[in-house]
């Protein structure tokens, strides 16, 4: 049973780019019977952010329908096939190679969430005074959705009081099983064990252990930054969900997320991306950062450094410590760490101390009235 799931799985194998400026050629293989997450690294100007972006155009060409034209090159392997190679990549810099060529079909079926999280990203979470109809359609990539955030909880909460209301005990007890899930993530993401929910006629608020409540747009910059990268995951998956009928859906997924790390903390940096693959365990994660955290952060991942066009598993970088990756990083050619002494480590969340810090609010960019 667990080969056939694997099988039907959607996943990147492999990424190429001939024709990206100063990258190509460029070969990422991933693994061939799982789905890998990737860790691009490297310093400003090196070509993270632009080969994410031809990713994310070769999501959208799969969902279009599109083949890409090297899949038509069928020169012998030297020089000749080098040059056609390159000539198919002009137009489309980025090719991938997908473990399941049914990529539009899992998409609007809602087995597959694909998203592409790039920068800018700007905090922002609409008001939601009344309940409207759940959307339930696939959402395209590139769609920003985490603004609905609010508007999906108040329109669950209408639902399971509607629920109790007509002595419907089953779904009533799904919409609760969903509102502890989603408790669970907040808690997660902004390091409160106690918070909740609470709603009113204006919509909904956090619900602190010190008795305040705080609205989802007074949050500070770096938990208003780490939550909609959260939502615009959930809210894909919830619509796969709601589409199929199927409250415990675990839909697979890509998704591309540029610098993970801008306005987070450095504790968040180690620990978004953990939280986001613990919620989401059948989601591909493709991110670039400059963050040493943000790099080892994920359990398996391979992490690419474009500068050395090395490929690590991010389990290794973790035995070898930060401070190697950190020279590395700095220029230093020779990071190994030394002989004499061993390599500091980087805790995994659960290990690190428990946050002194508590949600503030409003943040500085919030607007009177």
């Amino acid at each position: 049973m667990e080969g056939r799931t694997m099988r039907a799985m959607t996943w990147l194998r492999r990424i190429e780019a001939r024709a990206l400026r100063h990258l190509s050629p460029l070969i990422i293989a991933l693994d061939e019977d799982a789905p890998r997450s990737l860790v691009l690294l490297g310093a400003s100007g090196s070509g993270k952010s632009s080969l994410l972006a031809g990713i994310a155009g070769e999501l959208d060409a799969a969902l279009d329908g599109r083949a890409h034209p090297a899949d038509d090159v069928r020169a012998p392997i030297g020089e000749a096939r080098d040059r056609a190679l390159k000539l198919a990549h002009l137009g489309r810099p980025v090719r991938v190679v997908w473990s399941d060529p049914a990529v539009a079909s899992a998409h609007a079926e809602g087995r597959l969430v694909l998203a592409h999280l790039r920068l800018p990203r700007a905090p922002s979470f609409l008001a939601a005074p009344r309940p409207t109809p759940t959307d339930t359609d696939p959402k395209p990539p590139d769609a920003q959705v985490a603004p609905r955030l609010v508007q999906l909880l108040v329109n669950r909460k209408t639902e399971q009081t509607l629920a109790r209301e007509s002595a419907d005990p089953l779904r009533e007890q799904l919409h609760a099983s969903w509102f502890i899930r989603v408790r669970s993530a907040l808690r997660k993401l902004l390091h409160q064990p106690g918070i909740g929910l609470a709603f009113d006629a204006g919509g909904v608020q956090l619900d602190l252990p010190d008795g305040r409540r705080v609205g989802f747009g007074e949050l500070s910059l770096g938990h208003a930054t780490a939550v909609p990268l959260w939502a615009e995951v959930m809210i894909r998956v919830e619509a796969a969900r709601l589409r199929n009928g199927d409250g415990a859906l675990e839909p697979h997924g890509v998704v591309l997320i540029d610098h993970p790390e801008a306005n987070l903390d450095p504790r968040l940096q180690r620990e978004l991306l953990p939280a986001l693959a613990e919620l989401y365990p059948r989601v591909q994660w493709i991110v670039t950062t400059h963050s040493p955290l943000v790099a080892m952060s994920l359990d398996d991942a391979t992490v690419f450094d474009l500068v050395r066009r090395e490929a690590t598993p991010s389990g290794e970088l973790r035995k070898r410590g930060i401070e190697p990756l950190l020279l590395a990083m700095l220029g230093f050619a020779d990071a190994a760490p030394s002989p004499s002494k061993s390599a500091p480590s980087v805790p995994p969340p659960a290990a690190l101390p428990p946050r002194r810090q508590t949600v503030e609010g409003p943040g500085p960019w919030k607007k009177d009235g």
